[in-house]
């Protein structure tokens, strides 16, 4: 089986701000007392997103041709950096259907409509623990500013 194409690194990520709709994974039967039975359609759920990247125009040229040539014009899944409530993950499985692109000043402004094949979420033990979710980044400014030195 060939490798998964991976999104050029020599581009730049998508902007951090964008849309985001999760598939609904509950598949709801009716039933003939009027009620609604419901149960969970799939484990893993994928997520939409409207993304938008800033080029400049030999950027530009390199994603199209990668677009066209590396994921055949959306058909494959690549591997690429997105930016999740996780953090940014370097390596995330999509998928890019065409995008649409508009010239202003020196740069490209694509807008591309991504499916991230699986949500990025906190583990199920993690929520048994919120606290430590919550005050994580209090945690590790404390941790690194009173850290004894090596």
């Amino acid at each position: 089986m060939p490798e998964m194409p991976v999104y050029p690194p020599q581009l730049p990520p998508p902007d951090d701000s964008f849309d985001a709709q999760h598939h609904d994974p509950i598949l709801r039967t009716p039933l003939g007392n009027g009620r609604t039975r419901d149960e969970r359609q799939m484990g893993t759920v994928p997520t939409n997103l409207t993304v938008r990247f800033l080029f400049e125009y030999p950027e530009f040229q390199l994603f199209e041709g990668w677009f066209r040539w590396e994921i055949h014009d959306g058909v494959l899944p690549f591997r690429g950096p997105m930016k999740t409530s996780l953090g940014i993950h370097r390596d995330l499985e999509m998928k890019m259907r065409m995008y649409s692109h508009r010239s202003k000043g020196g740069l490209w402004i694509v807008t591309a409509p991504v499916k991230i094949l699986k949500r990025q979420t906190i583990s199920e033990l993690d929520t048994q623990y919120p606290d430590e979710i919550l005050y994580s980044d209090v945690f590790d400014r404390t941790m690194n500013k009173h850290w004894p030195k090596a």
